[in-house]
């Protein structure tokens, strides 16, 4: 199994792109940064940021569906 299998899956699922995670994530200002670090394994500290930006993400959007 790869690094990070979840994380990638809830990318897959919910259609988020690198783009749109990179401003939820702090000291990151380019999107390879998150596929070199999605690469490798998460601390649980970090695997917490990535779920939260992911959930950030999926209120945005579900607030841009309902308008």
């Amino acid at each position: 199994m790869k690094a990070n299998e979840d994380i990638r899956e809830l990318l897959r699922k919910y259609d988020i792109t690198c783009v749109e995670i990179l401003e939820f994530l702090p000291n990151f200002s380019h999107t390879n940064r998150i596929y070199e670090e999605l690469a490798k394994p998460l601390s649980e500290e970090r695997k917490k940021d990535y779920i939260l930006a992911i959930k950030k993400i999926k209120e945005r959007k579900r607030k841009l569906y309902e308008d």
